[in-house]
């Protein structure tokens, strides 16, 4: 779009503008709003950005509080203007950043849909809004903050900015280690949530007004800031789009632990035992410093699904339950409770009837005892493999919890995203043996590089394309990159001389191109001199996520070790209907009959030629695709970790030729909903 120019003050130079339209699925939130800030620290310039669409603004371009709380909605366009030395180097930036979808391909995913709601909640539990999957009974443990502890001596308008400065520095340098430990435990991506509350602590809009208040006599350094951000989260929370609301209390937050600070309490919240922690809410900050020794559970009076601080339990592996309302908070310490972060229930001092119809949990109160399996259940049980799906090293002790029988897929992209460069062969090494020591002796199925579409590396820049979900991505990429290949491949195979490891390759569409990879892994054994000695167990497999693999499954199947169907990429290629996209999210629907038909197809071609085929997408952790899936002739389920129990539990109730009779009824049906329908009759009438 042509620039439109204007005249201004002649010191300051021509202003130059921009229509640019935000197709962000959640809007020009605080997130990518961060990124535009951060973009500008480069630029001598002055930019202004107003939602064009509404008219709100104009806003402080250097501002991530005015940026965000704009509103600007996905398909709204904004109007960037800018001027001054740099003006037009900045504005070809913001363009770029914009083209680039702020980035938000390496952002952290919201928590996933729940997985087990419409199985039936107890009669007696309080319902909120499922945000973190998993069950657990523990006992309820009060969120315990240091009390403020001294009265300090107020002083005049510069003491008292001396106070607020110092605790804001204070919080910043706390906020920084968190985030490192973040980065470490959960990845970048996710610790990118806590830069963004360090830069909302250094906003003008929120520290401006309140250095500007402590100008007056009288004037606390508390009362200023308390004042400061509450008018920026009412501002958030005046906004139309939930998730953007939800951003408030990352302010809320922010504001609590300045305070806290200054009264000398820098604690963050405490239990005084392990259990389910029960607050009114929890920042982002406050959730990643908890003692994961302890919290097996969050539930909290308010908050949303979209929070920040579910996005944060969710990767670390709690099961988090918020909205339950502020009743929750009479909760004595100590009383038994069943949380339910997939059907978001909280059941105080759950029966032993309740308790039996949910099964057992990994955590379950010392008091109660675990309902045992029925006898002959061991004879019935299918033999379906039940594995875990793993990211980060900080998720082993949820799968060390679990009865995982194996690590079905351990994602590789989190040591590559947050780099600048290509991590080496021996820092790629050094990960992934890392998890693989923690899995003790478990098998771990290595799937290789899986970069591009929402995936981008920042050390190999990608050209912007229309439709990046069909573009160079997965193997495509990777086989573009001989020597990343050659590396990554290299840095597995070292792991496999050590543990039971498969190595799996994404997103492969031709014969030949798996035949490329292949050849790589021949290179690099004959590299490392193992032509004569290849590693006991090691294996090489496809995953099905493509169509033409899936038809064509017959053909691979001769070659490959096994099979690992993702049904997160096959569903929205089979429906045409891109899953980032919330207009046609919901159409890529893995339970869809012409879906289920391409993974029988997968299933009988492996079979014909004794090969093992499991699922790795979505749909394996969503108890009513379970015995469909089993009865399309799926041998292995790989899950969140905190799912595993419970599909262990599930597949026992029925066998194999009940599965079997209920998937010939499902690729009959019509759609996906009448799948889950008859899948949800299936189940009630097991036992």
């Amino acid at each position: 779009m042509a620039a439109v120019t204007r005249s201004s003050a002649p010191d300051a130079g021509p202003w130059q503008e921009r229509l640019i339209r935000i197709d962000l699925p959640e809007g020009l939130h605080a997130r990518p709003a961060g990124r535009f800030v951060s973009l500008l620290a480069a630029f001598e310039a002055t930019v202004e950005v107003r939602n064009h669409t509404t008219g709100a603004g104009p806003a402080n371009g250097r501002s991530l509080t005015s940026l965000a709380t704009l509103g600007v909605l996905r398909g709204q366009m904004v109007l960037v203007r800018v001027r001054g030395r740099d003006g037009n180097e900045a504005l070809v930036a913001i363009e770029a950043l914009a083209a680039r979808g702020f980035d938000e391909g390496a952002s952290p995913p919201l928590p996933p849909t729940p997985a087990l709601a419409g199985l039936g909640s107890p009669r007696d539990a309080i319902v909120g809004q499922p945000a973190a999957r998993g069950s657990v009974v523990a006992p309820a443990r009060r969120v315990h903050r240091r009390p403020t502890g001294r009265t300090r001596e107020i002083g005049g308008p510069g003491q008292e900015a001396v106070v607020l400065r110092r605790a804001i520095d204070a919080v910043r340098d706390e906020l920084r280690r968190t985030r490192d430990a973040i980065a470490s435990q959960a990845g970048a991506v996710h610790a990118e949530i806590l830069s963004t509350q360090i830069m909302i602590l250094d906003d003008d809009a929120l520290a401006g007004p309140a250095f500007a208040a402590l100008g007056d006599d009288g004037v606390t350094a508390e009362a200023a800031w308390a004042t400061a951000t509450g008018g920026v989260a009412a501002r958030y929370r005046a906004l139309p789009d939930p998730y953007q609301r939800a951003r408030a209390t990352d302010i809320d937050e922010i504001g609590r632990l300045v305070i806290a600070r200054m009264a000398g309490a820098a604690d963050p919240p405490a239990l005084w035992g392990p259990g389910v922690l029960i607050a009114d809410d929890l920042g982002p900050a406050e959730t990643a410093a908890l003692d994961l020794n302890l919290v097996r559970g969050i539930a909290t009076a308010g908050g949303g699904p979209t929070s920040h601080t579910a996005i944060l339990a969710s990767a670390l592996g709690i099961p988090a339950v918020v909205g339950l309302g502020p009743g929750i908070l009479t909760i004595v310490e100590g009383t038994p409770v069943l949380l339910d972060g997939d059907a978001g229930t909280l059941t105080i001092d759950p029966d032993p009837a309740t308790l039996a119809a949910r099964g057992p949990t990994p955590s379950a109160a010392p008091h109660i005892r675990p309902v045992e399996p029925a006898a002959g259940d061991s004879e019935r049980r299918l033999a379906l493999e039940v594995s875990a799906n793993i990211s980060m090293l900080i998720e082993m002790r949820a799968l060390q919890a679990s009865s995982a029988d194996a690590i079905g897929l351990l994602r590789t992209e989190m040591l590559f995203l947050d780099r600048t460069t290509m991590p080496t062969r021996d820092e790629q090494h050094a990960a992934f043996a890392a998890i693989c020591d923690e899995a003790e002796g478990r098998r771990v199925t290595i799937r290789t590089l899986d970069s591009g579409f929402d995936k981008p590396l920042a050390f190999l820049p990608e050209p912007v394309t229309a439709n990046p979900a069909l573009g160079v991505r997965g193997l495509r990429r990777t086989l573009a990159e001989p020597g990343l290949l050659a590396a990554h491949v290299g840095a597995i195979l070292r792991v496999a001389a050590e543990h039971p490891v498969r190595i799996m390759f994404p997103m492969i569409s031709t014969l030949g191109e798996w035949r490329r990879a292949r050849d790589v892994v021949e290179s690099e054994i004959d590299a490392l001199g193992w032509s004569e000695r290849r590693p006991h167990g090691l294996q090489i497999g496809a995953m099905i996520e493509v169509p033409a693999a899936a038809i064509c499954a017959e053909l691979f199947a001769p070659e490959v070790d096994f099979f690992s169907i993702g049904t997160n990429d096959l569903a929205q290629y089979v429906m045409a209907a891109d899953r980032t996209n919330s207009a046609t999210s919901a159409l890529a629907d893995a339970l869809h009959p012409a879906v289920l038909r391409l993974i029988g197809e997968v299933c009988g071609a492996a079979d014909a030629h004794g090969r093992w085929v499991g699922v790795c997408g979505e749909v394996a952790g969503d108890p009513l695709a379970t015995p469909v899936l089993v009865g399309l002739g799926v041998n292995g389920l790989s899950v969140a970790p905190v799912l595993v129990d419970d599909i262990k539990r599930l597949a026992e109730r029925f066998d194999v030729d009940e599965a079997r009779t209920l998937a010939a009824e499902a690729v009959s049906l019509g759609s996906a909903d009448e799948v889950r329908e008859r899948a949800r009759t299936f189940l009630k009438g097991t036992h």
